[in-house]
């Protein structure tokens, strides 16, 4: 049974448990040296961003990150074995395996994560979305008078009530 792999530039990747010799060579010069795969295992798992909050009608991709016995750390937020929950799904819901949190209405909401035998929370804050300003670019274009511009299309109303309105030169 292997236990690590090595690619053409020297990656290592573990691939089963126990010892192994590495071996590299280049023209007539060779030398080795050996590794040991030992089972990482997770010794605490966090959430980020912690405590999280969203505006209503937004989303917010929660990122879990396992420390291994080892000190390393690992990005665990969509890997095989976790599980994302949210305590109040009318406030927010959250992919089960994918982290995403998507708003449902102002409150707030305890979001989850188990992976292998650890878990962890934090608290998301969904509040009433507000436009704080509106920016376009480019600001150097040409100006139009009104009547030389037609309406072409409305945008839906946002939660908070507020509506863009797009103008093209007729």
């Amino acid at each position: 049974m292997s236990v690590a792999t090595v690619t053409s530039t020297g990656l290592v990747s573990a691939v089963g448990l126990g010892p192994a010799t590495i071996l590299a060579t280049s023209g007539s010069i060779s030398g080795n040296t050996g590794v040991t795969v030992v089972a990482a295992n997770v010794s605490t798992l966090k959430i980020a961003p912690d405590p999280a909050q969203i505006a209503m009608g937004t989303n917010r991709q929660m990122t879990a990150t396992a420390t291994l016995n080892d000190g390393s750390t690992l990005n665990v937020t969509v890997v095989k074995g976790v599980n994302w929950s949210s305590s109040n799904t009318t406030v927010a819901t959250i992919g089960a395996t994918s982290g995403l949190a998507v708003s449902q209405s102002v409150g707030t909401a305890t979001i989850g994560v188990t992976f292998g035998s650890q878990s962890a929370n934090t608290s998301l804050d969904v509040t009433g979305a507000t436009i704080q300003s509106v920016s376009v670019a480019p600001s150097d274009s040409p100006r139009l008078e009104p009547s030389a511009m037609a309406p072409r299309r409305t945008s839906p109303q946002f939660p908070c009530g507020a509506r863009v309105h797009l103008w093209w030169p007729r």
